[in-house]
């Protein structure tokens, strides 16, 4: 896909997100740093579990020596701005996984997530500046 992509079709303007979950083996399957712009993770703490994932940035950040952004780009229940803050694991985005973990109270409530994407220390996409 990287070489259709960007050598025939000549496009420049793409980022690479690599994904992976907290297994062992992850890192085996990077592709390297030259094809990947972000690091992500795929977490899925119990329902209701919006705790730090401290533990899985940390490893991230210390398997790719801090050379990369890291996103929780699929989890379920997403980590509080709160904890995310107390613990120094300030992932650059969250995407939670639709359905049941955005639907209902049991992963991100409508109440979690109206607390968690009104925060000042969260961007929107209404909150963002027009760069046209």
């Amino acid at each position: 896909m990287f070489d259709r992509l960007v050598n025939h079709h000549k496009l420049n303007n793409l980022i690479w997100v690599w994904t992976s979950d907290a297994s062992d083996t992850a890192a085996d399957w990077y592709p390297g740093d030259a094809y990947v712009d972000v690091i992500g993770m795929d977490i899925y703490p119990g329902e209701n579990q919006h705790g730090s994932q401290y533990v899985n940035f940390d490893r991230i950040k210390t398997l790719f020596e801090g050379r990369k952004i890291l996103t929780l780009s699929e989890c379920g229940a997403i980590p509080t701005v709160a904890s995310m803050f107390e613990y120094g694991d300030i992932w650059s985005w969250v995407m939670p996984w639709n359905g049941d973990y955005t639907r209902n109270d049991k992963h991100n409530g409508v109440s979690f997530l109206n607390v968690f994407l009104k925060s000042d220390k969260v961007i929107t996409r209404d909150r963002m500046p027009d760069l046209k």
